[in-house]
């Protein structure tokens, strides 16, 4: 089979970092139309591999995740407190797209996908990056991130002016569909743009109970970290 470059099955989310753009994600690969993109999951929700190992499913998922809010959160061991680091879930897409142009460093399971009908996310932070992607994937899907300034300034604990509206003109005439990321700072928006973007790429199965859960632990760590200067302290 060939391997088809123009599967819209690529969902392109374009962001600043520090916006919340891992999380949205990972919030999306909860459905059953998307990957998690460890390899071990793909390979277990593809191939159902290992062989001990039944299907992935969404509960699956979404324990994945819950996990990996303790694992951020920090832990306690032999009465001392550890702290989290921030890893973005230790779920980057680039353990099966490593680059954009140079296919030599892409998983085998990347050409498998090309060819499913199962999405997977990527995530790109700037024009170039995010040019490069479409020129590879014509008609990915595209989540744009919009109303970002005052959540990142919030995050981090500054105030620096953030502009990317020249961006947004790059991507005329792909198929996008914006975020607005001032929702995270209000669960009920949030939710209403997290079900606008699984409408978006075609996935029918959004789960309000286990997104509000999510959103509820994401909003926590960050104002812990927020309120203990996390980020200030060096840990990205």
């Amino acid at each position: 089979m060939a391997d088809n470059y123009n599967n819209s099955n690529i969902v392109l989310a374009i962001f600043p970092g520090w916006c919340g753009g891992n999380f949205l994600l990972r919030c999306l690969e909860i459905s059953d139309n998307f990957y998690q993109p460890q390899t071990e999951h793909v390979e277990q929700q593809r191939f159902h591999r290992p062989a001990r190992l039944t299907e992935r499913t969404k509960q699956d998922k979404f324990d994945t995740l819950l996990r990996e809010f303790n694992l951020l959160k920090g832990i306690w061991h032999d009465g001392k407190y550890i702290p989290g680091t921030w890893n973005d879930f230790r779920m980057a897409p680039g353990a099966i797209f490593k680059h954009e142009s140079d296919e030599s460093d892409w998983h085998p399971m990347a050409y498998d996908i090309l060819n499913s009908n199962i999405h997977l996310c990527i995530a790109a932070h700037g024009e170039n990056l995010s040019l490069s992607w479409l020129k590879k994937f014509p008609n990915a899907k595209v989540i744009y991130f919009i109303n970002f300034k005052e959540f990142k300034n919030w995050r981090l604990n500054i105030n620096e002016s953030v502009d990317w509206q020249h961006v947004k003109s790059c991507f005329e005439g792909y198929n996008v569909c914006t975020f607005n990321t001032n929702s995270y700072f209000d669960q009920e928006e949030f939710l209403l743009e997290l079900e606008k973007i699984y409408n978006f790429v075609g996935a029918d199965d959004f789960d309000r109970e286990r997104m509000a859960q999510l959103h509820t632990g994401y909003m926590e760590i960050l104002t812990k970290f927020k309120n203990d200067n996390f980020y200030n302290a060096g840990y990205k």
